[in-house]
């Protein structure tokens, strides 16, 4: 089968010239040449734009995991992997619960819980999990999960606690000031000192109210009441 006549640019015509071959040279129009550079550049600044996106998500400590409606990865930085115990490459477009090995992170992407924050145990963790969807004209299009150990948020807490105190920025009250000779009372201060001592946190539940003569209402300038104690004569 010949060759009868060959179309390209000007590299294509002159090698069939030499070859003794016919030839159509395409010129390519001033306005291709624009839109092609155009488009390569746009091409390097997507991927550009991406890498800095990407170094931007690994540089977080919190694990973040975005998916779209039908569960597949479309971001997972590098705290996600090490949580999910996990390579952080080619998981991009697979299904989540795919990749995810442990059990109980995979039931995390599964789960129909409506609290847009809780906790939960992971491999012997305890992590603050937020997941919120991902919203475009009204329509979701997809999830973002993160993961954060609360050892983290007690360290932070700890931390801006001292400083602080190393500021001057103390309590203005103390068990001191609580005032009362009711033995529920005392025993409730005793209690609260023991308490104090440990850093764990703490929860108060109960019902609101007071007896008559340990606490003396006070309006403040605002809506709200604040309590002072006030010694019983």
């Amino acid at each position: 089968m010949g060759v009868d006549c060959c179309f390209g640019g000007g590299v294509t015509s002159t090698y069939a010239q030499q070859a003794g071959l016919k030839s159509v040279k395409i010129t390519p129009h001033e306005d291709s040449i624009f839109r092609s550079a155009h488009e390569a550049l746009h091409a390097v600044k997507v991927r550009r734009q991406a890498a800095q996106l990407k170094m931007a998500f690994d540089s977080i400590s919190e694990g973040i995991v975005v998916t779209d409606n039908e569960k597949k990865v479309v971001i997972y930085n590098g705290a996600a992997a090490k949580i999910c115990k996990t390579g952080a490459a080619d998981v991009i477009g697979r299904k989540v619960c795919d990749i995810v090995r442990d059990p109980g992170i995979a039931m995390t992407f599964i789960s129909k819980e409506t609290k847009p924050s809780y906790l939960k145990k992971i491999q012997g963790n305890t992590y603050a999990i937020r997941h919120k969807p991902v919203m475009l004209d009204e329509n979701r299009i997809g999830t973002v999960y993160s993961f954060e150990d609360i050892t983290t948020i007690q360290h932070l807490e700890a931390l801006i606690r001292n400083q602080l105190r190393a500021k001057g920025i103390v309590p203005r009250y103390s068990f001191d000031d609580i005032l009362s000779r009711n033995q529920q009372m005392n025993r409730c201060k005793d209690l609260a000192r023991r308490y104090a001592r440990a850093s764990a946190s703490v929860v108060i539940e109960g019902g609101i109210g007071n007896r008559q003569g340990d606490v003396r209402p006070e309006r403040t300038s605002g809506q709200q009441s604040c309590y002072r104690p006030v010694r019983r004569r």
